[in-house]
């Protein structure tokens, strides 16, 4: 599994902004029932929680673990953020996705359904 292809599935999977999966660091954030999104990895830097609900989000984890060996994120090491943006940006026009925020707003949306069940 690419980095791309994780970050995306993280953000379809949490509801995460495109820099949160990008920054994700699985060592330092997963956790029992939830994961720890750090203050410098969010917009206007505050870190937060998003809890695990469902098989799929454990299976994302899984595979973004063994994917990241380390305290590494989804940005490969050689490359700088900027480098990784300009990738994923490419990567998800070419696979039709021209815009992932969209992941975030239909996170969102499940979780309200699950809710009121």
């Amino acid at each position: 599994m690419s980095h791309i292809k994780a970050s995306v599935l993280l953000q379809a999977a949490f509801g995460l902004r495109r820099e949160e999966a990008m920054k994700f660091q699985p060592q330092a954030a997963v956790r029992a029932d939830h994961i720890a999104l750090q203050a410098n990895w969010t917009k206007g830097g505050r870190a937060r929680t998003v809890p695990v609900t469902t098989l799929e989000q454990r299976q994302v984890l899984e595979h973004v673990m063994r994917l990241v060996p380390g305290r590494g994120s989804l940005i490969p090491a050689q490359m700088s953020n900027v480098e990784q943006l300009k990738r994923f940006e490419y990567q998800t026009l070419k696979a039709g996705l021209r815009n992932t925020h969209g992941l975030r707003h239909a996170y969102s949306t499940s979780r309200f359904d699950r809710s009121i069940v």
